[in-house]
């Protein structure tokens, strides 16, 4: 029976810990709307999405891209899988980070070596379960951002951004209201439309555009918590002219609209 998705309270991040064995499996045909990492701390799992599967052993990470298949399992050749999980809407400058070594459809893996590694993230990882279980969400989210950064050292590939890129980035994020125009960004950059656009999906994962909205939309939830602004108003503010639009790619990212992020949120207080 395939197993159903909970929408995280908070709708930005949600972390637990388990110690499944088998014949324990849990799969989601399609995925679910954020990213879900798991870190093996003993034991092993076998996953897959889109591709041949990855059995995990101690010090794997894996990640599960939004909207892919998953599907994970207790290893029937070892006693049990003890796991720290976390469901995240990943902020727009962590997406470099999230480039790991190994990469099929669905999915990217690394390895994390040595004994210090595996101590920080796996502290890492209790601290945004323990301020996940809390309610301290900013709290769970710097904890991750921590654990991405452990593991992003760890990659041999991994390099910083192009500064042709990070000025754009910043560009970008300076002027969140703004339209902009992709030739006129490439120009500022030195480069094509088509060596530009390139180079930053390449290493940021995904195209100016949708970094743009990655941005706003994140902005836009962080108004929602901390002002009573109108749902209007919070569109404008982050640069959508149609409140309606706003509402309809609020909710897809999120899986909940705007208003109902909102009271979700203002329930618990």
């Amino acid at each position: 029976m395939e197993t159903p998705y909970v929408v995280p309270e908070n709708s930005c991040i949600w972390a637990g810990e388990a110690h499944p064995k088998p014949p324990w499996e849990n799969w989601r045909t399609k995925g679910t709307p954020d990213y879900l990492l798991i870190y093996t701390m003993r034991g092993s799992g076998i996953v897959h999405s889109h591709g041949p599967g990855i059995t995990t052993h101690t010090g794997d990470v894996i990640l599960f891209e939004p909207h892919a298949l998953q599907s994970c399992k207790a290893n029937p050749e070892a006693a049990s899988w003890h796991i720290l999980w976390v469901h995240f809407q990943a902020r727009p400058h962590w997406m470099p980070w999230l480039h790991f070594s190994n990469r099929e459809k669905g999915l990217y893996s690394a390895h994390v070596r040595g004994a210090f590694l595996q101590k920080q993230i796996k502290e890492s990882l209790i601290r945004c379960k323990q301020n996940c279980h809390q309610r301290f969400y900013d709290m769970a989210m710097n904890a991750l951002e921590c654990c991405l950064l452990w593991i992003f050292s760890t990659q041999t590939n991994h390099a910083i951004l192009d500064s042709r890129i990070q000025a754009a980035i910043d560009y970008l994020t300076r002027q969140i209201r703004e339209s902009f125009s992709l030739p006129d960004l490439a120009r500022e950059c030195g480069l094509s439309v088509s060596r530009f656009s390139h180079l930053f999906h390449e290493q940021v994962g995904m195209t100016p555009q949708h970094y743009v909205e990655e941005i706003r939309l994140q902005q836009a939830s962080q108004y929602l918590l901390s002002s009573t602004s109108s749902i209007s108003e919070i569109a404008a503010q982050v640069g959508y002219a149609n409140a309606f639009y706003f509402t309809t790619r609020f909710k897809k990212k999120f899986g909940q609209t705007p208003t109902e992020y909102r009271q979700r949120v203002f329930k618990r207080k």
